[in-house]
């Protein structure tokens, strides 16, 4: 199997397990000069959306799927499909016919959810309006429940309230330091189990009690730049064309390759799981699996390279070389990857832009062909 064709299956292969429903078209939209995707309330839009942008407003009707990425996510329209979304405030207050799949900081969901919601985020509010007929999996640091779910719930979270609307058809399951508040009214049919996570001892939030056995910071520093660097240089060496390609598109919408890398991460694990139970064997599997795996790896390099152009530019460097740049790119990178709570975020948002960046190229190569 051709590489190229390696990442388009995959991420073909990834919208397709993302959703049960039929889908007919699959329309991507980013922000406008305003960063804004807006969905007006009288628009149709038959088939799957993909959306990014520091906004993205649903007052439409989308019959399909909502895939979507920004700072604040308002679902106010219907949504036929599944809700897939990640931003820092997300309000769902329009029916989904679907799942509702979602991360973010603050999380409100206030409409009728026809099948299942899982969610993270530091608050989780479901209100009274939020009719959830499936079942409902939550985590987060706090997190009120305040609605009817007509299958099991599943919790996890410091703070746990059910408010006086609540009516939980299932079994009730939390994992909490603390016992759950119930208002006056709520109503647990099924099981109500108490799983006690033990609080954290009272110590210094410093580098040394966090990270207790890991290796002195220059030793990591100079391992993972020295592994980088290579890697770096065999890219830029054997596949400089790509690379110029792909940090272009990757500047123009950094928002949707973030938000494709951010899928394919999710998906792919699952497209290969299932090619491992098939008759193709897990032989394929594994291989799909190192590929998946080397990619990964890769995809950092694409965002270095960007990085060091943008630090090289300033210096007045305008013209400099690409593996000058990948080098100055990987160097700065790796500094703050070392770096306690930072380092995730800035290697978590690297690898998935990087990683989007590559199944957006390849994919638009092969369906151009």
């Amino acid at each position: 199997m051709k590489l190229k064709s390696f990442f388009f299956i995959l991420i073909i292969t990834l919208f397709s397990v993302a959703s049960n429903n039929s889908v007919h078209a699959f329309e991507i939209r980013e922000g406008n000069e305003s960063k804004e995707v807006i969905v007006a309330k009288d628009t149709v839009i038959k088939g799957s959306l993909l959306a990014a942008g520091n906004s993205v407003i649903i007052d439409g009707t989308i019959q399909g799927d909502l895939y979507c990425i920004g700072q604040t996510i308002i679902v106010r329209g219907i949504v036929t499909g599944d809700v897939l979304c990640a931003g820092q405030t997300i309000d769902v207050s329009g029916d989904v016919g679907g799942n509702i799949r979602s991360i973010g900081q603050l999380i409100t969901i206030s409409a009728p959810v026809k099948r299942n919601v899982v969610v993270a985020g530091q608050t989780v509010n479901v209100a009274p309006e939020a009719a959830i007929s499936g079942e409902l999996l939550a985590a987060g640091q706090t997190i009120r429940l305040d609605s009817s779910v007509g299958g099991d719930v599943n919790t996890a979270a410091e703070s746990i309230v059910l408010g006086e609307k609540a009516r939980l058809a299932g079994n009730f399951t939390y994992m909490s330091p603390n016992a759950a508040t119930e208002a006056t009214g709520a109503a647990v049919t099924g099981k109500v189990s108490h799983i006690i996570s033990k609080k954290s001892e009272a110590k210094p939030l410093t580098a040394r009690n966090l990270l207790p056995k890991m290796q002195p910071w220059p030793t990591r520093v100079a391992g993972s730049i020295v592994f980088y660097l290579i890697l770096g240089a065999l890219v830029v060496l054997i596949a400089r064309e790509n690379v110029v390609r792909i940090t272009e598109q990757m500047r123009a919408r950094p928002w949707l390759d973030g938000f494709v890398g951010f899928l394919t991460v999710i998906g792919a694990p699952i497209a290969i799981m299932m090619v491992a139970i098939t008759i193709i064997g897990i032989p394929v599997a594994i291989i799909l699996g190192i590929i998946f795996a080397v990619i990964i790896a890769v995809s950092r390099i694409y965002v270095a390279v960007i990085v060091g152009n943008n630090v090289l530019s300033a210096m007045g460097k305008t013209k400099s070389d690409l593996l000058l740049q990948m080098i100055t790119g990987v160097i700065i990178i790796q500094v703050f990857a070392v770096v306690p709570v930072l380092g995730v975020f800035i290697t978590g948002i690297a690898t998935l832009c990087g990683l989007g960046g590559i199944v957006m190229h390849f994919g638009k190569r092969k369906t151009a062909k």
